[in-house]
């Protein structure tokens, strides 16, 4: 693997190549908790606004309180 130093291509020490690997891979588990945490959020206010209608809430009252 390569590296662009000061304007010079230099190839990446074993060191620096796992340390990419390795940051690489904090990133594929960080946005895939944050997408989880997106997706689960958008289930609840789903649930939520479906929850109120079944009480006979219209759209209209719903969204004058969810704002």
């Amino acid at each position: 693997m390569k590296k662009i130093v000061n304007g010079k291509i230099i190839e990446m020490t074993a060191e620096e190549i796992s340390q990419h690997e390795a940051d690489v891979k904090n990133v594929e588990a960080e946005t895939k908790a944050f997408n989880d945490a997106v997706t689960a959020k958008e289930t609840l206010k789903t649930s939520g606004k479906n929850k109120l209608k079944a009480l006979g809430l219209t759209d209209d009252e719903i969204k004058a309180l969810l704002g």
